[in-house]
C-alpha cells in the first residue's frame, strides 16, 4: 500500500518572502522606496503643471496682443468716422439751408420758387433725390466680435463703449441718414411717378425749363411741400444728433487712446509682463 505524498512544510522564511520588496522584508526600503516615487511623482506633477502655466500664459500674451491690435484699429475707425461725420454734418447743413430758403420762397409765394442760382443749380429740388450716406468703417468691431468673450471681458466698461459706438451712436446716424431720408426720397419718387407724369407729361427735373413751366402747378402741390418739410424736419433731427455724437466719439478716443498708449508701452519677458504703472 503506498505512502500518501505530504506537501513539504513552509518555513516562516518563505512565507515572509512573499510580502517583500527584494529578498528581504524592510521597513526602511519600503519607505525609501515610497520617499523616491513620491519625490518622483511630485517632480513630474510640476512639470506638467508648469507646462500648462506656460501654455496658458502663452495663450494670455496672445490675447492681449490680439486687443491691443484691435484697440488700433478701433481707433482708426473712430477718427475715420470722425472725419466723415463732420463732413456729413456740413453737407447736411448746406442741404438744410437750401431746403429752408425753398420753403421761406413758397410761403412768401414768390416769383422762380424753385430756381436757385445761389448754388449753381438748375431748380433748389434738382439733388432732392439723391440719397447720401455717411461711410462707415467697421473693422474694429468685427475684430472685437471676434475675440469674443476674452475680448469683452478685458475691459467691461471699454467692451460697453466700443458696443455703444457701434450699435448706437453710429447705428443711429446711418439709420437716420439712410432709413429715414430712403423713406423720403421714395415718397418724392412715387410723386413724381404717380402723379406728376401723368398730370405734366414729361418730367425733367434737372431742367430748369421744366420748373420754370410748371411753377404754379408744382407751388399748389401740397404733398411736395409736405415731403420738403420732412427733409428739413430729418435734416434737423441728424444735426442735433451729430452734436452730441461727436462729443461722445471724442471722449471715446481719449480713453481708447491711453488704455491703447499704455497697453504699448507695456514691456514683457516671453509672456510675463514686467513693468507696470
Amino acid at each position: 500500500m503506498s505512502k500518501k505524498k505530504t506537501l513539504p512544510k513552509q518555513s516562516p522564511q518563505g512565507i515572509r518572502r512573499l510580502f517583500t520588496l527584494g529578498k528581504t522584508f524592510s521597513y526602511r526600503d519600503l519607505y525609501d522606496r515610497a520617499k523616491k516615487y513620491f519625490v518622483e511623482a511630485i517632480g513630474i506633477f510640476i512639470v506638467i503643471s508648469f507646462s500648462f502655466y506656460v501654455e496658458n500664459k502663452g495663450v494670455e500674451y496672445e490675447t492681449i496682443k490680439s486687443y491691443e491690435e484691435m484697440l488700433i484699429a478701433f481707433k482708426k475707425d473712430i477718427e475715420e468716422t470722425s472725419v466723415n461725420i463732420q463732413d456729413y454734418k456740413d453737407m447736411v447743413s448746406g442741404y438744410k439751408e437750401l431746403y429752408d430758403g425753398l420753403l421761406f420762397r413758397w410761403e412768401s409765394k414768390s416769383d422762380s420758387l424753385f430756381m436757385e442760382r445761389e448754388w449753381d443749380l438748375s431748380s433748389s429740388l434738382e439733388p432732392f433725390a439723391t440719397i447720401n450716406r455717411i461711410p462707415i468703417n467697421t473693422r474694429g468691431f468685427n475684430v472685437f466680435k471676434m475675440g469674443g468673450v476674452d475680448f469683452e471681458l478685458m475691459n467691461n466698461d471699454l467692451s460697453e463703449k466700443i458696443t455703444k459706438f457701434y450699435e448706437r451712436d453710429i447705428a443711429n446716424i446711418v439709420e437716420n441718414s439712410s432709413v429715414y431720408e430712403k423713406e423720403i426720397v421714395d415718397d418724392y419718387n412715387d410723386l413724381i411717378r404717380e402723379k406728376w407724369i401723368s398730370d405734366l407729361g414729361d418730367v425733367a427735373i434737372n431742367s430748369s425749363k421744366f420748373w420754370l413751366d410748371n411753377e404754379k402747378y408744382l407751388q399748389q402741390d401740397s404733398k411736395l411741400k409736405w415731403i420738403v418739410r420732412q427733409r428739413v424736419e430729418n435734416y434737423e433731427l441728424i444735426l442735433n444728433q451729430m452734436d452730441k455724437t461727436i462729443e461722445e466719439i471724442n471722449s471715446t478716443f481719449k480713453i481708447v487712446d491711453s488704455i491703447s498708449q499704455k497697453m504699448i508701452n507695456d514691456t514683457y519677458f516671453i509672456y510675463w509682463k514686467i513693468n507696470s504703472d
